[in-house]
């Protein structure tokens, strides 16, 4: 048992942040392969890529974020995997941000597969964070990274109690909800 608990990576800062980017990365590229017709079809909604790659694209990102992920959690090639999640975080910003400039707010942002919000400009905030929770996960950037994490966190929360309190306010002003 000793052996077993020795063979662990060692429980610091950047190791709970790979393995926070990696659970992430693994659920957001199973959720796409699971619905990748789907996928696909919100890809070449972004209106980013040429229609020829549109396909090709819709397999490699899963496939990329389940590589990463898993390079992440088992806590090998850290520095590669660290840069390339948060690649991954910094090019889907890219894409968010392009729409929202375009005025298209009604696009899904596609993160989780079928299960997703509208594009926003707090997407592209908390990725924009996770990508630097990624970076930190490299094993640099130890104050950056409590930091980042406490900020994120206050930003997931904010965001769940403004979400769970609107319908509430929306209804007792005589609204209906969204």
């Amino acid at each position: 048992m000793w052996a077993f608990l020795e063979s662990l990576p060692s429980l610091n800062s950047a190791t709970i942040c790979a393995w926070i980017v990696g659970l992430l990365l693994l659920v957001a590229g199973a959720g796409k392969i699971v619905t990748i017709r789907e996928f696909r079809k919100l890809l070449a909604a972004y209106d980013i890529l040429p229609p020829r790659a549109v396909p090709t694209c819709s397999l490699l990102v899963p496939s990329s974020e389940l590589l990463v992920a898993m390079a992440l959690l088992s806590g090998r090639h850290q520095l590669i995997a660290g840069c390339a999640a948060a690649c991954l975080f910094f090019v889907f910003d890219g894409g968010i941000a392009v729409n929202l400039l375009r005025g298209r707010r009604e696009l899904p942002c596609g993160c989780f597969g079928k299960r997703s919000d509208p594009i926003s400009w707090y997407l592209v905030t908390r990725n924009l964070a996770l990508g630097a929770i990624a970076l930190a996960s490299t094993g640099g950037f130890r104050l950056v990274t409590a930091v980042l994490l406490a900020v994120y966190g206050l930003t997931a929360l904010s965001r769940w109690v403004r979400r769970s309190t609107r319908p509430l306010a929306q209804t007792s002003a005589g609204l209906e909800p969204r």
